[in-house]
């Protein structure tokens, strides 16, 4: 896995300015490493999957004001402190 790592870094650096073609011939590495655009951007060495279920939470998480995302922290904190 280091050695696709490194080279995942050197080709997106020598991509330069990306054409059409480009995230084309991208879909295609990706697909035969069988890794997703978003694993091949993601910088670190951690690579993160979400289920449907944590994908449906975070797009309605994104759709709460500050102080509404607050109060669903504080519910989720009681929530854990009463086991």
């Amino acid at each position: 896995m280091p050695i696709l790592l490194l080279r995942k870094r050197k080709l997106r650096h020598s991509l330069g300015k990306p054409s059409r073609s480009d995230f084309v011939q991208l879909e295609i590495i990706c697909q035969t490493f069988g890794i997703t655009l978003a694993e091949f951007f993601n910088d670190t060495d951690v690579l993160v999957s979400m289920t449907e279920e944590e994908k449906n939470m975070l797009s309605q998480w994104n759709l709460l004001t500050p102080a509404q995302r607050a109060a669903v922290i504080n519910i989720i904190g009681l929530l854990l402190s009463s086991d």
